[in-house]
């Protein structure tokens, strides 16, 4: 690796090698040197296996005991308590089935995706929280465990991350980060991990309905990886998703596909402030998902 000289572009700190984005919450990541080239052979992927007699989910009479909120429409949805969680608010928005992989995988498309969305406003109502985050697993790589679908509603601890200013940061992105716009919101790929994208709202777009909006464009971005990054092996990504709420609005989703594996560098940089490293730039994710 020759060299590094470093300038200023878009919140992307360039050099003739190596690349280093310092992300909102004080993390860096560096990508470049002599590793730029996609790579989509992921023979450590398992397959999706979907076992309802053995899915504690799928125990309807204990779940009707725990739920706190039962969903007639697109086939059954209940709110239930997480048992086991450091968080000082947790709870699971679940289906009331297994799903076969197909439709886990795309989160059962812009409907079922629209309808959790629709869930998860209602509960930031009632709470009257702050501030309050949906995330998602799907896969073993993702840490999805129980291969019920089940979305997290959790209050964060410690700092709030409005704070941070992730929001403007999306909407500040180079062009060349960008993947797409749509439904008034913007999708740029930057983050921690290689593949990494992070949705907002675009400058000045106003979301009537931003259920629907970002319902739309994460069936558009799942389905876009599913066929630009699916593995030799003929596997989409798994992925792990996470979603804000605030006061003022909706705060901005994360798409995480899990493209490679951590290693030494990665965990270093967390204890150090050392960049992470990722095995390919955010901008050759970016041009790789808008190519044909």
């Amino acid at each position: 690796m020759g060299k590094t000289r470093t300038r200023q572009r878009g919140g992307v700190s360039m050099g003739s090698d190596v690349s280093i984005e310092r992300m909102p919450g004080g993390v860096s990541v560096a990508a470049g040197g002599t590793r730029t080239a996609i790579k989509l052979d992921r023979p450590w992927q398992p397959d999706i296996v979907i076992t309802p007699e053995t899915c504690p989910f799928c125990r309807q009479a204990d779940m009707e005991r725990r739920e706190f909120r039962r969903i007639e429409k697109g086939g059954g949805w209940r709110v239930i308590n997480n048992a086991f969680t450091p968080f000082p608010f947790h709870r699971l928005i679940i289906p009331f089935s297994c799903w076969p992989k197909e439709e886990l995988r795309r989160l059962g498309g812009v409907e079922q995706i629209r309808r959790v969305l629709d869930i998860f406003s209602e509960m930031y109502a009632a709470e009257k929280r702050d501030e309050l985050w949906l995330t998602v697993h799907i896969g073993a790589l993702a840490g999805q465990n129980v291969m019920h679908l089940h979305f997290h509603v959790q209050q964060i601890l410690g700092q709030r991350a409005v704070i941070n200013g992730t929001e403007d940061y999306i909407r500040a992105a180079c062009p060349e980060l960008e993947v797409f716009s749509d439904m008034g919101l913007r999708v740029v790929a930057t983050g921690h991990r290689a593949g990494q994208c992070l949705i907002a709202r675009a400058h000045d777009a106003f979301l009537k309905d931003w259920e629907n909006s970002f319902a739309v464009v994460l069936d558009r971005l799942i389905g876009l990886y599913a066929t630009k990054f699916r593995s030799r092996q003929g596997l989409p990504p798994d992925f792990m998703l996470f979603f804000g709420l605030s006061s003022r609005g909706p705060l901005y989703a994360s798409y995480v596909p899990i493209l490679n594996q951590m290693g030494g560098p990665e965990y270093l940089g967390l204890l150090e402030g050392t960049p992470m490293i990722i095995p390919w730039p955010h901008a050759a994710t970016a041009a790789h998902l808008r190519a044909g």
